[in-house]
């Protein structure tokens, strides 16, 4: 690591907040004023650049500016990309999140809501998600972060955005270490996706069946495998340029998922003593999280 810490631009930050309609933007708004961000909903893309031309004229009037886009029309998210393109043009630095959500999930909120999709016409709630979902693609494939609100509830939420956005200072990485089982399906919000299914399954010997990866007795089944420890030597190796490379980029939010089956003991095992690792290096914070373990 270098000696000198990147620290936050000391010009205004711009913020795009976008993603699924249902997945959170509303709250996402609410937790950056809470945290002192003047956030704008519904302000078209085109006057993004406009509106942060006003707050230049005015210095120390709004340091941070966060603006929430939705999909009330396919015009608004057709025009972003144009928009995003004219705010790079401005020199103007931004970074964009996005809110994602299972399908499920939101159907069962706009049923919850009595409220229909913005998009789906005279269709159902599905096709409405559907239809946003491929609209939004190259958006989500641009984003800087990506939640997924799907295990989120509110406050759960809230705190995320807290931890990601309440900061001042030399820039800390965030880093997600998630263990998850891949018959449950894979994070959708995951920068980067390890398979350590190659390592024999505790679920096959009966005296571990009944025990996690956070057990003593699991993990030390786990790490001492042929190829388990040097697996981790080599992934956390592997990230270090990577990780550098976000902090040189003001790049604060990562999700590092680790998959086995059924999420219960190999991946487990793993995520923690991946997550110890990378504790180590500085100007990082890791959480860990386990999205599947009790589900079975």
């Amino acid at each position: 690591m270098s000696e000198l810490s990147p620290v936050k631009p000391p010009e205004n930050e711009l913020l795009i907040v976008t993603g699924m309609s249902g997945a959170g933007r509303t709250t996402a708004a609410h937790a950056l004023e809470d945290t002192g961000w003047y956030v704008v909903e519904g302000l078209p893309p085109e006057l993004i650049s406009t509106m942060m031309d006003l707050v230049a004229r005015n210095p120390g009037s709004v340091q941070k500016l966060a603006v929430v886009l939705d999909a009330r029309s396919r015009g608004l998210y057709s025009s972003m990309q144009e928009g995003l393109a004219q705010i790079a043009a401005a020199g103007i630095t931004y970074r964009v999140l996005y809110l994602e959500a299972s399908d499920e999930l939101l159907v069962r909120r706009f049923e919850q809501g009595r409220r229909p999709h913005p998009l789906q016409g005279a269709g159902r709630i599905l096709d409405g998600i559907h239809a946003e979902r491929e609209l939004l693609a190259p958006v989500k494939d641009q984003a800087d972060m990506v939640i997924d609100t799907t295990d989120l509830n509110v406050h759960g939420l809230a705190s995320t955005i807290n931890e990601l956005f309440n900061e001042d200072g030399p820039i800390t990485l965030r880093l997600n270490v998630m263990s998850f089982g891949f018959k449950y399906g894979v994070p959708a919000d995951a920068n980067y996706v390890a398979d350590v299914r190659f390592i024999p399954n505790p679920h096959w010997v009966p005296e571990l069946r009944p025990l996690t990866g956070q057990d003593a007795k699991v993990r030390d089944y786990v790490l001492v495998n042929e190829g388990a420890g040097e697996f981790v030597d080599r992934y956390v190796e592997a990230l270090k340029p990577v990780l550098e490379g976000y902090r040189r980029e003001n790049k604060h939010y990562a999700t590092l998922a680790v998959g086995c089956t059924g999420g219960k003991h190999r991946s487990v095992a793993i995520s923690e003593e991946l997550a110890r690792r990378l504790a180590q290096l500085p100007s990082a914070t890791v959480n860990v999280v386990h999205r599947d373990l009790g589900r079975e």
